[in-house]
């Protein structure tokens, strides 16, 4: 494994999505993770998060088993489950429950 990234304690991953998009002229590497809070009392979940991470060498926490730093560069919560997500002109595109929701907050430029 190159690197890690752990989400919270009853934070369920249900979508991933790897792209990569210009930087300062050039391309780097994110990854975008939907998930829920799970409740067992929840019939339905109530909420969700997209999380926006990048990938990079060099950090301080490298590892004998952990050669790339995972980083955390923008959470958004939502209003349930995020099922899917898809990288469409810039712009991360969301899933959630029976919607589809875009959000200017993921624009990767």
């Amino acid at each position: 494994m190159l690197g890690q990234y752990n989400t919270p304690i009853n934070e369920e991953m249900t979508s991933a999505l790897a792209l990569s998009a210009p930087v300062n002229g050039q391309h780097r590497p994110f990854f975008c993770i939907g998930s829920y809070d799970y409740v067992a009392s929840e019939i339905q979940p109530s909420v969700g998060r997209v999380t926006l991470l990048t990938a990079y060498t060099g950090g301080k926490q490298q590892t004998k088993t952990h050669s790339v730093e995972v980083a955390v560069l923008h959470q958004i919560k939502v209003p349930g489950c995020v099922y899917a997500l898809k990288f469409v002109d810039g712009k991360i595109i969301a899933a959630v429950e029976s919607s589809v929701g875009l959000s200017s907050y993921f624009c990767v430029r």
